[in-house]
């Protein structure tokens, strides 16, 4: 064993926690990297008497994580044997760091194929002792390589946005021996959330992408509205355990949702909103109907329906003609993700989110149920594929000027089809994008066994967690001993009294919030100007010729343009409100950049060319702001 006198290892420490800080390659918590634990671990000279192993003291003894032999030879040959000649563009996720002997070889290979490595590595412990014996820059300096450090979900959630925008044909995993061994429950977690990452990341990302400047434009000219309305904090718990049922717009609702009328008013039944066409046409009222949609259209329902008397739950960034087509009886629904959320917190005020753990309001109602206390969630309308051929109950498209059938199917001709299994074993015809919903579902069905999930839609995909039943039969079941029928008016009354404001002081800083991002908007202006004019005068020293060698001559231009980009990033508020795209489109040419004269020459035209799409947002959601701080200033807040 290796005995270490660790106090002359400082400098060459402190000189890692610097590269770390400053380097966008690592994520490590670096008030993790200051302590050693000498404990567990011990160090062994190896057999070529230039390298150091590491071993851990387990129940089962010491158990090695590099060769005691020659690691940097098995590191070279195990690289040669990962990449391959027809892998270009590949992404390599390596589960274990250790002392980087792997990495020196790896790195090189998939350097000259244009392919990432991502390495995630478990264990502070080991990464503590490798900064205290090697300099880490040199490993990482110049390649497209990014090292994750940490056991929990969130250190693995912090390289989701990198994965999302590098280009790959495959992701090919590779894990030693020993660290599958040591690591077992923190690899097989990383390995879980990244399979989910992939399975179903892909599609809630780009509908922020796609999104997030509606969302936003939206939400701010939503404040007035918000400012009046209570949160959904009123609903907590007031279920207690009891069940609910839970109503989406599927083809199989037209089969059975006659049938909430011997229920109505005794159980809750809550309803994503495209339902509500359905429910009037069987006279029948929800207890509460939720809308999430960014591009949402308020629908038109006969008078003696008495829509206003249904409670709507109101995501901060549907349109504001939601707000206003429903004036009365709203609440506010947020999730911590949002704009809204973020400058309420900036206020001080503190809110426990209803987390969407998909991209359907459909979760977003199951969700809310959960928060209520659900004991029982009876699915009906979940249909999650084309049963019969229809993609909606009927009375979605009937009458509806939005959504009619022509654009339905324009909408559906864009997603591939495909079979899967439905609720009677047979194959039903669906689409990926309903059937990546169908998943999600899934995932929050497995994920909160206290919840009985009842698939009582009786149609449709077949939906894993869930018990299969007719809506008959959990009638039978979960509802047959409730017989108020004021019962779910009652709970409503209720959240409404517990309902949470804004109060005065918060509203006047969340008035002081949004002015100053219009200063942001007026600040991101101005820097953009200057960025495009740097980025305009590289384009020219490659346009012409000018330089005998672009490379070096155009790096102080780059250095200067990604500085002031980096500014503009800052302006954090109103860059990820309008267009999380432009960062994570920023990030990507950053990490992809090489040092030749065609990426040079490229990453300036790519990241100008964002910059200029920026402008435009940014010039628009600062007219936004304005109006609603007019706005706000005649009603007198």
């Amino acid at each position: 064993m290796l005995n270490i006198d660790w106090s002359q290892t400082e400098n060459l420490l402190k000189k890692n926690i610097r590269f770390i800080e400053n380097s966008k390659k690592i994520s490590a918590d670096v008030n993790k990297l200051r302590t050693l634990n000498e404990t567990d671990y011990r160090l062994m000279l190896c057999e070529d008497g230039a390298s150091i192993t590491i071993e851990k003291n387990t129940d089962a003894g010491y158990i090695r994580f590099h060769s005691a032999y020659e690691p940097h030879r098995e590191g070279q040959l195990l690289a040669q044997k990962i990449v391959t000649e027809d892998s270009r563009e590949k992404i390599y996720l390596r589960f274990g760091f250790g002392f980087g002997y792997l990495f020196n070889y790896l790195l090189p290979l998939t350097e000259n194929q244009d392919s990432i490595v991502i390495i995630y590595e478990p264990s502070y412990d080991i990464f503590n002792y490798f900064i205290r014996l090697f300099d880490i820059s040199k490993l990482f300096t110049g390649y497209s390589v990014r090292l994750f450090v940490g056991d929990s979900m969130n250190d693995v959630r912090k390289m989701f946005p990198y994965l999302h925008d590098a280009p790959r044909a495959e992701t090919s995993k590779y894990c030693s021996l020993s660290y599958s061994s040591s690591f077992k429950d923190e690899i097989d977690g990383c390995s879980h959330a990244l399979e989910k990452f992939y399975r179903d990341g892909q599609l809630n990302r780009n509908t922020q992408r796609f999104f997030a400047e509606k969302w936003a434009v939206n939400t701010i000219s939503n404040i007035p509205f918000i400012f009046k309305s209570p949160w959904y904090k009123g609903f907590k718990g007031l279920l207690e355990g009891k069940p609910a049922i839970l109503v989406s717009a599927g083809p199989s609702l037209n089969k059975n949702i006659h049938l909430l009328r011997e229920v109505q008013g005794k159980v809750f039944i809550a309803a994503a909103y495209v339902t509500v066409k359905t429910f009037e046409a069987n006279g029948i009222k929800p207890d509460m109907l939720m809308a999430l949609d960014g591009v949402q259209a308020p629908y038109t329902v006969n008078n003696d329906y008495d829509f206003l008397d249904i409670p709507l739950v109101l995501h901060a960034n549907v349109p504001r003609s939601m707000f206003e087509h429903h004036k009365e009886n709203n609440f506010i629904f947020l999730d911590g993700t949002t704009v809204l959320s973020k400058m309420v917190e900036r206020t001080g005020k503190t809110i426990e989110y209803v987390h969407i753990t998909g991209g359907t309001v459909a979760l977003g109602v199951a969700n809310l149920l959960k928060y209520m206390g659900a004991g029982t969630i009876i699915l009906m309308g979940q249909d999650l594929a084309l049963t019969g051929g229809s993609h909606h109950a009927k009375e979605y498209t009937e009458g509806n000027e939005t959504v009619t059938e022509d654009w339905m199917q324009e909408r559906l001709v864009q997603y591939k089809k495909i079979m899967v299994e439905d609720v009677y074993g047979e194959q039903v015809e669906t689409t990926q994008v309903l059937d990546g919903f169908r998943r999600q579902f899934e995932d929050f069905a497995e994920s909160n066994e206290s919840i009985k999930m009842i698939d009582a839609t009786e149609g449709g995909a077949k939906i894993a967690h869930t018990t299969i039943m007719t809506f008959r039969e959990a009638m039978d079941t979960y509802m047959a001993e409730y017989k108020d029928d004021t019962f779910t008016a009652k709970l409503i009354n209720q959240a409404r009294e517990n309902g949470e404001f804004l109060d005065k002081d918060e509203k006047l800083k969340m008035i002081d919030i949004l002015k100053d991002m219009v200063n942001q908007c007026i600040e991101i202006e101005e820097l953009t100007d200057d960025a495009l004019k740097a980025g305009e005068k590289v384009l020219n020293l490659f346009r012409f010729n000018k330089i005998p060698t672009n490379k070096e001559l155009a790096k102080p231009y780059i250095k200067y343009r990604s500085i002031l980009v980096e500014k503009i990033l800052k302006n954090d508020l109103v860059i990820t409100a309008i267009n999380p795209k432009f960062t994570a489109n920023f990030i990507e040419a950053d990490a992809l950049r090489r040092e030749d004269d065609h990426e040079a020459h490229f990453f300036v035209r790519h990241t100008s060319e964002m910059l200029v799409n920026q402008r435009e947002l940014v010039k628009d959601f600062q007219q936004k702001l304005e109006e609603t701080l007019e706005e706000i200033s005649k009603e007198g807040v």
